[in-house]
């Protein structure tokens, strides 16, 4: 048993799943794995309080090797959603977390400062001539606390949310960094209730380790006084769920 990240009671065990595939997607017939294995165990807890269902959290090395060491599947994402969202509040210097290749430029004017942190991003970041476009390939907790320059008045993270194993400290560290002090967040994730009811044979696996939703979202938010502002959804089944969140 652990402790929620939501409410801090505790946690049971509610799926265990042995000899699990480490992987969602097939590997390529001459990938030459490095220092993960193929299998390993899988458990889902649920808090006995509020509900929240998360993986019990693995080793720090274990993700790192999950991101780093492993063939990346770069699907192209359309980030036009949001394209109005971002003409509404204006933001002037966002912090983008997790964006790689598929980071937000394309809906963003030339003025507007957009800095890229991904520390698993490999693809070639040439072809992005844009002068306003910076990435950093670092830890979060190193780029917070190395931070210098100007402020973020935005950070937006695109389906990243459900790949940090403690979302709870990861807010605690972005919110009340120096950095990001009074930045709006702009989140996406998908829908618990959709993966539940029309794809569960992807809904519990090692990268989609924490489960979100929007009462949760809000319970976090509110111990650093931020407030729901903007929410929206994609898809006629609401297969992922859009927020603004400001002080």
């Amino acid at each position: 048993m652990n402790n929620c990240p939501i409410c801090s009671c505790r946690t049971e065990t509610i799926i265990q799943l042995n000899d699990f595939p480490v992987f969602i997607s097939s590997l390529p017939e001459n990938f030459n794995l490095k220092s993960i294995k193929l299998l390993d165990d899988l458990y889902i807890e649920k808090c006995l309080n509020c509900g929240f269902i998360s993986n019990k959290k693995k080793n720090k090395e274990f993700y790192r090797n999950l991101y780093t060491n492993t063939p990346k599947f770069h699907t192209k994402k359309n980030h036009l959603h949001w394209k109005k969202i971002f003409e509404k509040y204006k933001p002037k210097n966002i912090l983008e977390i997790g964006g790689g290749i598929n980071n937000l430029s394309s809906i963003l004017d030339g003025k507007t400062i957009l800095s890229v942190l991904d520390y698993s991003i490999e693809k070639d970041t040439s072809k992005f001539k844009k002068t306003n476009i910076k990435f950093i390939k670092e830890e979060i907790k190193e780029h917070l606390n190395n931070f210098t320059g100007s402020l973020y008045d935005a950070v937006f993270m695109s389906h990243v949310c459900e790949h940090i194993p403690d979302i709870s400290n990861f807010f605690e560290l972005l919110l009340k960094s120096e950095a990001c002090k009074n930045a709006k967040l702009f989140l996406e994730i998908p829908s618990f209730y959709f993966y539940s009811k029309y794809a569960p044979y992807y809904l519990f696996n090692f990268e989609h380790c924490t489960h979100l939703n929007t009462h949760y979202l809000k319970t976090i938010m509110n111990r650093y006084q931020y407030k729901l502002t903007d929410y929206f959804s994609l898809g006629k089944e609401s297969h992922s769920l859009c927020y603004v969140f400001q002080k």
